[in-house]
């Protein structure tokens, strides 16, 4: 049984299997050369021809090479996961047992070359079915926590739009991502978010106001698509280091001329897109700031935002102005987290700018829904009574 195996058997000697080797070592000591031979192997071979080029960057990043005689059992039913896996070359046969006992097992069908599984690992949930290797198989195998964070990564079209705007940079600004030394220390490969802010401005009327520009790239920022070198701050018009996820990552490539052509042709369309998330990310950004740290600015931009909020449209403009100050930012990802329960001492009133929220009451169930600009939860802060 291979799922936590890490091992290997072969030592290789040719170039392609020099590309092997290097997925062996451990991601953090993958060198820039290594990383870009097995990206330059793996985005010409079939297995990966559907695979988005980030998430191939990504997989080169975090990815292990292993390969496997006929007949050899990957994972059995009912394990717990730990790794992800797609198949290089080679194939594999799935069976299921209706009873849990491995002797009544059937084969329901067999993995072949480009096939990916083993997503259970995300919810640590026992592996439904078991995995033979059918004869001699390849494959690229992830880690569970590695796994995690590529999940988690951004949607294909703003991962699109990093690498439209980075290759465009390229083409256009060589000279901004570099290496850039403060305090002694050097920063591989990074940009100046005032230089971000100024060359966003010149490339197209869309982009219209510093404000704007910051909201553009703090969008992408949270996303992991633009990261703080030191994870340290949000995207800010100032003096701060920022770098492209595949710089950060050192999966960074130089782009070909072809490359250069295509990004150069989205450029106004990907910009268009961006401008219109902008300044909700903007929005985002302000609202999780402490109410102390907002400038008279950002107070004038969350005033904006309430105005177009219907559950505040009975509000005077003084009371408005007032809320700009104390609201803050609360997101939840996952659905079905519980904001407060039947009962509970009220403590905050809640408006929504996104997404819906359900009212249960006990024993009546789901009583409605609640949406976007509707608020709830004010009744027990003003009766001082309990949800």
């Amino acid at each position: 049984q291979r799922d936590k195996n890490t091992s290997h058997k072969r030592i290789r000697t040719n170039k392609r299997d020099h590309v092997y080797l290097s997925l062996f070592f451990r991601p953090c000591d993958r060198s820039g050369d290594d990383l870009d031979l097995i990206y330059s192997h793996l985005k010409n071979a079939k297995a990966f021809d559907k695979f988005h080029p980030t998430l191939l960057q990504q997989i080169c990043f975090y990815g292990y090479y292993e390969d496997l005689d006929r007949g050899v059992t990957l994972f059995r039913q009912g394990d717990i996961g730990t790794n992800w896996y797609t198949v290089l070359s080679g194939s594999l046969e799935v069976y299921v047992s209706e009873t849990g006992r491995q002797k009544d097992s059937m084969l329901i069908c067999t993995l072949g070359m480009g096939t990916s599984f083993g997503e259970s690992i995300l919810t640590n949930k026992p592996r439904c079915a078991t995995v033979v290797t059918r004869k001699f198989t390849e494959l690229i195998r992830i880690e569970q926590k590695d796994f995690k964070i590529l999940w988690e990564m951004p949607s294909e079209k703003l991962a699109r739009a990093g690498e439209v705007l980075r290759t465009v940079l390229l083409a256009r600004a060589p000279h901004m991502i570099r290496d850039r030394k403060y305090h002694l220390r050097t920063y591989r490969r990074c940009m100046v978010g005032t230089e971000m802010v100024d060359w966003l401005l010149q490339q197209s009327p869309l982009v219209h106001s510093r404000n704007q520009a910051v909201g553009i790239w703090q969008a992408l920022c949270e996303e992991g698509i633009v990261v703080h070198v030191c994870r340290e701050h949000q995207f800010k018009d100032k003096y701060l280091f920022y770098r492209f996820c595949e710089d950060d990552q050192g999966v960074g490539t130089t782009p070909s001329p072809a490359d250069k052509k295509d990004c150069e042709e989205e450029l106004q369309d990907v910009l268009l897109t961006l401008a219109q998330i902008g300044p909700d990310a903007m929005m985002r950004m302000i609202l999780r700031k402490l109410p102390q740290d907002r400038t008279l600015e950002d107070l004038e931009i969350i005033y904006e935002e309430l105005l177009h909020i219907k559950a505040l449209s009975h509000l005077s403009t003084s009371v408005k102005r007032e809320l700009a100050s104390v609201l803050v930012f609360e997101s939840h990802a996952k659905a079905g987290t519980v904001l407060f329960n039947q009962g509970d001492e009220g403590k905050s009133w809640y408006i929504i700018l996104k997404g819906s929220v359900n009212v249960v009451i006990y024993g009546k169930g789901v009583v409605c829904t609640l949406h976007e600009g509707d608020d709830f939860g004010k009744l027990a802060l003003l009766n001082d009574a309990p949800r």
